[in-house]
């Protein structure tokens, strides 16, 4: 069966609001979300990892029972709301399982720009950079979901924030170039 369509679990993800509330019933999905799963352990007891019928290695399905996160293989066909909140995964075989919340790891694409100027990359595609978002390329800085740091919003304005201030005291020293908008549009 083919994955749903991600686009409209976003929406319901976004709207979700922790309530803190322990026996509100969360999910995660997919076997990429296991550490999702183990950080929902912190906002209820009633956590299932939704693999859509992926494999889950030996040693991820001993970490998550031994958190307490049920884990549940079938493949998902839909989900279903109520009142405009998520109500109820829906899987292929037609049972369900009311929950609360869905929390999904996105997947990200990086962009080809760092490679075509010469970047360091890691292993994953993600640019290497120090801790003021310099790159192994003379000018260039990159900053958040870009590096190979952690991936969170906050983290990614102060990485971002941090890049800035070093660009900015790097033109007032005169360290680096200036490009004129005539430079600039040649």
């Amino acid at each position: 069966m083919a994955r749903p369509d991600t686009r409209r679990w976003l929406i319901v993800a976004a709207l979700f609001v922790v309530t803190y509330c322990i026996s509100t019933p969360l999910a995660a999905y997919g076997v990429g979300a296991v550490g999702y799963a183990l950080l929902l352990t912190s906002l209820s007891d009633d956590v299932v990892l939704l693999t859509d019928g992926a494999e889950l290695g030996p040693s991820d399905a001993a970490l998550l029972g031994s958190a307490g996160v049920s884990v549940r293989d079938d493949a998902v066909a839909r989900l279903e709301s109520e009142a405009g909140k998520l109500a109820r995964v829906v899987f292929a075989d037609g049972s369900a399982d009311a929950r609360a919340g869905l929390f999904f790891v996105p997947s990200f694409v990086p962009s080809p720009l760092a490679a075509e100027l010469g970047c360091e990359l890691d292993e994953s595609g993600a640019i290497v950079t120090d801790a003021d978002g310099r790159t192994s390329v003379p000018s260039v800085f990159a900053a958040g979901d870009a590096t190979a740091d952690r991936r969170a919003v906050v983290l990614a304005a102060a990485a971002g924030s941090r890049a800035a201030y070093t660009i900015n005291a790097g033109f007032a020293r005169g360290l680096l170039p200036v490009a004129t908008l005539s430079q600039a549009s040649a």
